[in-house]
């Protein structure tokens, strides 16, 4: 195996040709959190109640858990152009769909098929960047910074009219991102005879090594908690949608600066150590929400989960492209397909525990922690 993320010359450094996949991910960006953000609420305005909102939230998932793999492997084959262009077709459809919804519960069985998607493209995007630490870095603040702007978007677009003229302007960002995917130079891809057996026959040799993939699920849980849950449960606070999607903002904003970050200092927080306590205080923080929903440490709160998710997710991400050069198309799917498994869970089971008490969404992510704490210490125990 090749630990060296910088060693995959058919990739290489494309220069200005890679302006075409920026944009393509910070659009997408844009357009994927709209939807996990505002689209419960407006669900919620539909008339579905906090149960049917969770399915709706974690519908998604339902395709986005496994299919990640599936076409990340595949991408590794056909080719990232072309996955890519899969995905902005599948999600365009959907995003068209959206507009004409009047039932909320159809939204579940479009969500699923949305999952599938971005299953296509955004293991196709890591992979496509990955032979270069750099890039990989840009990639991450480009469809960062889309989540950003996303929930000063949604909130101005709700503020002015509908949620509904929102699916239009995604459906217009989804169609240019097919348009530049088109212009995609066609990479010589990886050629390789290793079998996916055999790639994780090799990593299990290092049981620390296989624990990474844990890691990836903290980040899907803890971003959909706070996406699915927040609007709604500001809203019952008594904050408008301005003001939530001010604190969403910041808390993008957050993400965005981690990603910002220096490559030395990613490395130097690449260490198991630090992804343990990355994901502690990934716990810890949603419980202070459901504690202490007055709006200065709201801020606070949703500010520090923005950096650490960030944090958590450059970590993670380099640590596990590492572990294999010859399938890191693959390797981009698992690890989306884990955050997926936390995009599934998260509203699924919050969606319960909502209809008891919509600040009750906000004590999961510690149990979520603890778990994935306890099997990595177990683990890395067993290993020595």
């Amino acid at each position: 195996m090749n630990s060296d993320l910088t060693s995959q010359s058919n990739i290489g450094d494309i220069g200005r040709r890679d302006a075409p996949p920026y944009i393509i991910s910070l659009l997408s960006g844009i357009v994927m959190s709209l939807s996990m953000i505002y689209l419960p609420l407006y669900a919620y305005g539909l008339g579905a109640n906090e149960v049917e909102v969770g399915f709706i939230a974690g519908a998604h998932s339902l395709t986005y858990v496994f299919m990640p793999i599936l076409l990340g492997r595949l991408s590794d084959r056909i080719g990232y152009k072309r996955s890519i262009l899969y995905g902005t077709v599948i999600v365009s459809t959907v995003y068209l769909s959206y507009f004409y919804v009047i039932n909320p519960l159809l939204f579940i069985p479009l969500k699923a098929v949305e999952g599938t998607g971005w299953a296509f493209i955004w293991p196709s995007l890591i992979a496509y960047f990955s032979g270069n630490r750099k890039r990989l870095r840009v990639y991450n603040m480009m469809w960062s910074f889309g989540v950003v702007a996303s929930p000063y978007i949604g909130g101005f677009i709700t503020q002015q009219s509908s949620f509904r003229n929102a699916f239009i302007l995604s459906l217009s960002m989804m169609i240019l991102s097919f348009l530049l995917g088109a212009t995609l130079p066609s990479i010589n891809r990886i050629r390789t005879k290793v079998k996916t057996a055999s790639t994780f026959s090799s990593i299990r040799k290092n049981n620390k090594e296989l624990t990474l993939f844990l890691f990836p699920f903290m980040f899907g849980f803890i971003m959909l908690t706070v996406f699915t849950f927040f609007p709604i449960y500001a809203k019952e606070k008594g904050f408008d949608v301005i003001e939530a999607s001010s604190i969403l903002t910041l808390s993008n904003l957050a993400r965005f600066i981690a990603f910002l970050l220096p490559v030395t200092i990613h490395k130097m927080f690449s260490g198991v150590k630090s992804l343990r306590l990355f994901t502690l205080l990934l716990g810890l923080i949603p419980t202070a929400i459901a504690l202490y929903p007055n709006i200065y440490f709201l801020y606070i709160e949703l500010i520090l989960l923005g950096l650490f998710s960030g944090l958590l997710y450059m970590s993670m991400q380099y640590k596990i492209l590492q572990l294999d050069a010859e399938n890191r198309g693959l390797f981009a799917g698992i690890i989306e397909s884990t955050i997926g498994m936390g995009f599934l869970l998260a509203p699924t089971i919050g969606g319960f525990v909502a209809s008891v008490d919509i600040s009750y969404p906000f004590f999961l992510p510690i149990i979520a922690a603890t778990i994935i704490l306890a099997l990595n210490l177990l683990t890395s125990l067993k290993a020595r």
